[in-house]
């Protein structure tokens, strides 16, 4: 059997993928049919705020602008049409867990002990500690849905489910947790950075939680057709929801930048050794330290990406180090930094897909210590949810992204493509060294179009996407870029959701394209 889960891997990059919680409890009436009648199904879906997406195997011109806008927003209306035509109300399928409890006094009793079946005795106590549950506190099925669903976003069990039994007196009750904990396992998925993009996790070794003491062990790997590596994480659940880890890491990623509209590729090495702490502040937010030791190597010569007919540039035609833009010139080196970063991210978001409402977001600020020189990095990315009537869904995101000059290449921001804005090719919206600051926004009318709401078989969108970064060199004002386009997911086994977008430039682009094509895997944000 093969169940879809999320990785609890906070990286500072803003990742694109989706980021929802399979919680899927179901309460067990045990003689107290007036409190948990059977089948009632206890939890809602649950942001975890992740990066990346597993799955587990168990067991382990101006014409031609004007067509093209007339184009996207005629398949536009297309799209809301359709969804208004019968889909069903988001309202509905986004019930509330509160929803399904009688609301009369029968359904509250106070709690006298809490049992676990399938968890031997000397792990009962961290399992305890993890509910958050009072005795002699009043209790109802909201409550221990609520409890289970705490137990279930560790990641530690299999499957959670919870029934309750007559306690001593008429008013008391005993609550049962029946848990299948997680043995070693391997893992296939998917994930997003920044500069590299997408990118699959053919194998990740998952030996969490074998002592009890809810420790994590994992060794993955990952490869994109920008990025390839090897990661190691260890870390320590700490009591109150938050933990420690250790994780190590090496890989090569392919940066791609444009030289006189010359679509470049080039090679950048890294290792990283980083230690952090999560802990949580306050309900669905979560502060973060972190400190890293990392060594980066750039290549010395770079590789043409695609072939361009004005300079007569072939795809794989070598640029030596003569040849190179100044600006990427002056990163060739091998280098070892140390780097500082706090950080907070929430998640404040309820229902999953076209359901989803609330708000998530993250805000990190850097600092790295170089032998050539020191630099601040700061992030912000706010993203909301709106489900409207009849299946139709909106959702939006800003994101901001600024560095100090003496930043690398590597680590400044680039604006175009598939997480800023689509319409243009990656990065080709900044120069060939990266900007000192990007700031992008994005929204999109989602809609389903084959099957339920919540989690379409097929689903269609139509988006509007601006940007713009600022350097040493040109003024932000002058870099403002505007694009709109449509978009389909398409729910498939494996990869949750398959996606394509064509997005329309709406600005004038540094490439000759009427229209710019990009895949993902799952939803942008």
């Amino acid at each position: 059997m093969w169940n879809l889960r999320h990785s609890c891997d906070f990286r500072p990059q803003p990742g694109a993928s989706d980021s929802r919680g399979d919680a899927s409890l179901v309460a067990r009436s045990a003689g107290f049919a007036s409190l948990l009648p059977a089948g009632t199904p206890l939890a809602a879906w649950r942001g975890t705020g992740t990066e990346n997406l597993y799955l587990k195997h168990s067991g382990t011109g101006r014409r031609r602008r004007e067509a093209a806008i007339a184009i996207a927003f005629a398949l536009w209306f297309a799209a809301g049409t359709h969804a208004l035509g019968g889909a069903p109300d988001a309202q509905d399928t986004a019930a509330s867990p509160s929803t399904t409890a009688p609301e009369s006094r029968r359904s509250i009793r106070r709690l006298e002990a809490i049992e676990f079946d399938g968890l031997a005795p000397d792990r009962w106590g961290r399992a305890t500690r993890r509910l958050a549950l009072t005795l002699e506190a009043s209790i109802d099925a909201e409550a221990l849905a609520t409890a289970a669903a705490r137990l279930e976003a560790t990641g530690f069990y299999e499957s959670v489910e919870v029934s309750a039994r007559p306690g001593s007196t008429p008013d008391h009750l005993i609550a049962v947790f029946h848990l299948k904990e997680r043995g070693p396992d391997l893992r296939f998925g998917a994930g997003h950075e920044a500069l590299s993009g997408w990118y699959l996790v053919p194998a990740e070794l998952s030996l969490d939680n074998l002592t009890g003491r809810e420790e994590r062990l994992r060794l993955g790997a990952r490869i994109g057709y920008r990025v390839s590596g090897l990661n190691a994480q260890v870390g320590q659940e700490i009591l109150g929801g938050g933990r420690w880890e250790l994780t190590g890491s090496g890989d090569a990623v392919s940066q791609v930048y444009f030289n006189q509209r010359v679509e470049v590729i080039q090679e950048v090495q890294r290792a990283r050794l980083e230690f952090a702490i999560r802990a949580p502040v306050g309900a669905g937010f979560q502060l973060t330290g972190s400190v890293a030791q990392e060594r980066a190597r750039v290549d010395s010569t770079a590789q043409v990406y695609q072939d361009d007919e004005l300079s007569g540039a072939e795809a794989g035609d070598t640029i030596g180090f003569e040849d190179l833009p100044p600006a990427v010139a002056d990163d060739v080196r091998d280098e070892s930094v140390l780097e500082l970063g706090l950080g907070l991210t929430w998640d404040r978001r309820r229902g999953a897909d076209l359901t989803a409402r609330g708000s998530r977001g993250s805000i990190r600020a850097e600092w790295v210590r170089a032998r050539t020189a020191d630099f601040p990095r700061v992030s912000l990315d706010l993203r909301g949810y709106r489900p409207l009537s009849s299946g139709l869904a909106l959702a939006g995101r800003i994101s901001f992204t600024g560095v100090a000059a003496d930043a690398p290449f590597h680590r400044r921001p680039y604006l175009g493509g598939l997480t800023s804005v689509r319409g243009f090719p990656s990065h080709s919206l900044s120069p060939a060294g990266g900007d000192l600051g990007v700031v992008a926004g994005s929204a999109e009318l989602r809609a389903p179009w084959v099957g339920e709401g919540d989690r379409p078989r097929l689903a269609a969108l139509a988006f509007v996407d601006l940007g713009g970064g600022w350097n040493r060199t040109r003024d932000a004002t002058d870099r403002i870029h505007l694009a709109s386009g449509v978009g389909l997911r398409c729910r498939v086994p494996l990869m949750q959701y398959l996606g394509l977008d064509v997005g329309f430039p709406l600005t004038p682009s540094p490439v000759r394209e009427t229209f710019h094509v990009n895949l993902s895997l799952g939803w942008n944000y």
